[in-house]
């Protein structure tokens, strides 16, 4: 092996390293978007879009209610088991974002660090590059939390879903007899207040 060579190659080791992680973070960036609908719908029903997932909750909350069990109904249970997939599939690719996220900060930072020799805009690239994926990787751990929420309280993460304003008359119907027996329970005007907020 020459002398050349092995002075390149530290030059070109983090060159290369930096580009795989690069090219990693923006297919995750894509997948955490594009992937969780599939993934959940393996061994699942699935939804066409967010909008079809609201009417099978909405419909299947206001049979919920309506049949007074404890226990969810299939409709629900199919709708709550289908979230909680989603925001399990959506909070492990999340975590490999936010790793790969994390591993790019390091590599641009301490490159910056080590820039002296530069040119003030090679350094000004470094440091607005090193910036940007830090708060890419803020985000990445933001949607990381809020995916494990979901994971863990698919339920209420759909109950954020229910239309505010609505003409469906089985779920204005449904949410007056809630806020009424809301009202009737100690501790219960916050929760009343949840659901009458757009009605």
């Amino acid at each position: 092996m020459s002398s050349t060579a092995v002075s390149s190659r530290p030059s070109t080791l983090p060159a290369r390293t930096l580009g795989l992680l690069t090219a990693l973070a923006v297919m995750l960036g894509i997948a955490v978007f594009l992937a969780p609908p599939l993934l959940a719908s393996i061994g699942s029903t699935g939804y066409a879009s967010e909008s079809a997932l609201r009417d099978a909750f909405t419909k299947a909350f206001v049979d919920y209610w309506a049949a007074g069990q404890r226990d969810y109904t299939p409709a629900l249970d199919q709708t709550v088991d289908y979230w909680m997939r989603f925001h399990l599939a959506k909070a492990v690719i999340a975590v490999v974002l936010f790793a790969v996220l994390v591993t790019l900060c390091i590599l641009l930072w301490k490159a910056f660090l080590r820039s002296g020799n530069l040119s003030a805009a090679r350094r000004s690239t470094l440091a607005s590059t090193g910036a940007v994926t830090t708060l890419l990787a803020l985000f990445s751990l933001l949607l990381v939390i809020a995916n494990i929420q979901g994971t863990f309280a698919p339920f209420s993460s759909l109950l954020s879903m229910l239309p505010m304003r609505t003409a469906d008359a089985g779920l204005a119907r449904t949410v007056t007899q809630i806020n009424e027996q809301l009202a009737d329970s100690p501790g219960a005007p916050a929760l009343a207040g949840f659901f009458a907020g757009g009605w």
